[in-house]
């Protein structure tokens, strides 16, 4: 027998998977987007807002905890006290929340949304790395997973002072977070290519508002969707010219950002080739 220490091994309450949280109920949360940051939740959620009879605001970030009791992490409870307009003492009450449906029930009913009826849209793409604890909190709720050109989402993060390292972290830790989550029950997760709502976006709103079963309302083009520079004018509907590169990256600007992605994520040329649809089915 050793003389030596006892190392004492991973404590089973630790290690053991926590349980699911009960089901939240479609009146008041409708669905859940995700996907890579800056690649094009915004333009999908409003998508969903304009066609579907749903609300929503600046991302929500509830379930990136286990429990209403944990709070609202920042800067997400600051920003949506902010974008929801909500008083200032929200994220205190929202604390004492029992489930995750009294929270989004609570934000629903105490925001700026006039139409209180309306079930929920919460959008926050860093669900899509956490995605198997985010249906485990909401089960049962739809996520409709966005799925954006890495060589475009990483051009965005350019213009916003990042590095190609700092794009192609976020990308990998986002797809392992897709990977990883549990397939069963999967028909409740939508792939969807941001391409695809780029360029039919009356299509597709018909096609997720079906699969949401939810009554399908007439895509009117004339309505602002997603979101635009500083100093730039918001574009009316969607702007499919933004997918263009070309139009702010030479050539051979794009080849060398191409090849930084091919050595960091090797697999990235694979993303555009994923088909729109319930993950079950894929």
């Amino acid at each position: 027998m050793s003389d030596g220490p006892i190392t004492p091994g991973p404590d089973p309450a630790a290690t053991a998977p926590r349980p699911p949280h009960p089901p939240i109920r479609r009146d008041v949360l409708g669905c859940i987007v995700a996907g890579y940051e800056k690649g094009g939740t915004t333009l999908v959620k409003d998508l969903l807002r304009n066609t579907g009879r749903l609300r929503s605001a600046f991302e929500g970030g509830l379930l990136l905890v286990d429990h209403p009791r944990e709070g609202i992490p920042e800067p997400y409870g600051a920003n949506l006290v902010a974008s929801w307009q909500l008083r200032p003492d929200f994220l205190e009450r929202y604390a004492l929340c029992r489930s995750f449906e009294e929270g989004y029930r609570l934000l629903r009913d105490e925001s700026f949304i006039r139409r209180k009826e309306l079930p929920l849209i919460d959008k926050t793409p860093r669900y899509m790395a956490c995605l198997a604890d985010v249906r485990r909190r909401a089960p049962g709720t739809p996520v409709v997973v966005v799925l954006r050109d890495p060589l475009q989402v990483t051009c965005s993060w350019l213009r916003l002072g990042n590095t190609v390292a700092d794009a192609a972290a976020a990308i990998r830790l986002s797809t392992v977070g897709l990977v990883d989550a549990p397939h069963d029950s999967a028909d409740t997760v939508w792939l969807l290519p941001f391409a695809a709502a780029v360029a039919d976006p009356a299509g597709v709103a018909r096609e997720l508002q079906a699969w949401l079963g939810r009554e399908y309302v007439p895509y009117d083009p004339t309505h602002q969707l997603g979101t635009s520079p500083a100093g730039e004018a918001p574009p009316p509907g969607v702007d499919t010219a933004r997918l263009d590169l070309s139009r702010r990256w030479t050539a051979a600007e794009l080849a060398a950002i191409a090849a930084d992605l091919d050595r960091l994520i090797p697999w990235w040329r694979l993303e555009p080739a994923v088909p729109s649809g319930p993950l079950s089915a894929i």
